[in-house]
């Protein structure tokens, strides 16, 4: 009796950190530049949450707090759409797998798209 009373008891102590398992901040960086975002996963219902951004060549920290719209979901591969407060619409490729996003800004008229490649790491 004793045996099954720890089994349920870990059992709903594993069952809370399962469903939680799914959601988890990454954190990334540009290594070209040192730029750094943080963005929170939801695999569960397939959402990402841009929370914030810090550029150490200006100091400037940028605190975010949008969702992004997510253009596809095909396994770990994601890809989302999200417009700057600047207009500029920006498109991301996150491969949770590899634990890599490449992220393009695209300005309109004469100016090429702006191309970044950050490496991730997960965290709590």
């Amino acid at each position: 009796m004793r045996v099954l009373k720890i089994y349920i008891i870990l059992i709903f102590l594993l069952i809370p950190n399962i469903s939680i398992a799914s959601n988890y901040l990454l954190t990334c960086l540009n290594v070209e530049n040192q730029f750094t975002t943080n963005i929170m996963i939801d695999e569960e219902n397939k959402s990402l949450m841009h929370l914030n951004s810090f550029n150490p060549t200006t100091k400037t920290k940028f605190q975010v707090n949008e969702y992004e719209k997510i253009i596809f979901w095909k396994n770990r591969l994601v890809g989302t759409y999200i417009l700057s407060n600047d207009g500029v619409p920006n498109f991301k490729v996150y491969n949770l797998e590899k634990m890599t996003f490449n992220s393009s800004g695209h300005y309109s008229g004469d100016i090429k798209p702006f191309g970044q490649l950050f490496e991730c790491f997960r965290s709590k």
